[in-house]
């Protein structure tokens, strides 16, 4: 009969080891940079980072917060501007002026945060292919 110590523990091939090695190397390495820091500083700012860089047209406030927070509440309205806001202050995004309505502002990444998000995803792939 196994005991309690067996049953608590995670079997790896050495595959799934070194998976799980090279991703974490890949984290603390993404982290590292000013981009990586922002960018990894909590979920929000991960996913609020992915949806402002896959919107060719920029995003809004209030587009982010209903459209991609709609199915499941993953953050709150303050979290989100407060996300926008310093990372307009930090420079990862631009907030320009939208131009079919002046109340709202569009976000998009800063060039540098778009250079910095290509090779960040690159080594990511690089990672993953073990």
């Amino acid at each position: 009969m196994a005991s309690e110590m067996d049953t608590n523990f995670l079997a790896l091939n050495e595959s799934d080891r070194a998976f799980l090695l090279a991703r974490l190397s890949y984290i603390s390495r993404s982290s590292d940079s000013r981009f990586g820091k922002f960018l990894y500083r909590s979920k929000a700012h991960f996913l609020i980072t992915c949806v402002v860089a896959c919107e060719r047209e920029g995003v809004d406030f209030e587009t982010i917060f209903r459209k991609y927070n709609k199915q499941i509440s993953l953050f709150s309205r303050s979290t989100v501007q407060s996300i926008l806001n310093s990372g307009v202050l930090e420079n990862f995004y631009v907030k320009i002026e939208n131009s079919n309505d002046r109340r709202r502002k569009n976000y998009f990444l800063s060039p540098s945060s778009v250079l910095n998000f290509q090779k960040d995803i690159e080594n990511l792939r690089k990672s993953l292919s073990l």
